[in-house]
């Protein structure tokens, strides 16, 4: 139940506990759906893929990877001892357009 009391300065809203309580819930999940969308997003972004992997989307071969990292264009991440490169640093790298300039 919802009733309105107005006065000349403000006006103030009496509101049920259950409806109280159905508008928090749905406040809470869209914003918990919101914060898990954006951390599957930058999860799918952040993974790590193979040399191999990286060679083929960008389009170069396992030199050009070597020397991207070396010049700091492209940096590996060791898993182990497991050369790997980020899915967003590969992305970023296609958005430009897949050279290095």
């Amino acid at each position: 139940m919802l009733s309105e009391m107005t006065t000349p300065l403000q006006t103030q809203y009496v509101i049920g506990k259950d409806d109280l309580e159905e508008i928090i819930n749905g406040i809470v999940d869209a914003r918990m759906k919101r914060f898990f969308d954006n951390k599957k997003k930058e999860a799918e972004a952040d993974q790590l893929i193979t040399p191999k992997d990286a060679a083929e989307q960008l389009g170069v071969n396992l030199t050009t990877l070597w020397r991207w990292h070396n010049e700091g264009y492209l940096v590996k991440v060791y898993i182990g001892n497991k050369p790997r490169y980020k899915q967003s640093d590969i992305d970023r790298i296609l958005q430009k357009g897949g050279s290095h300039e």
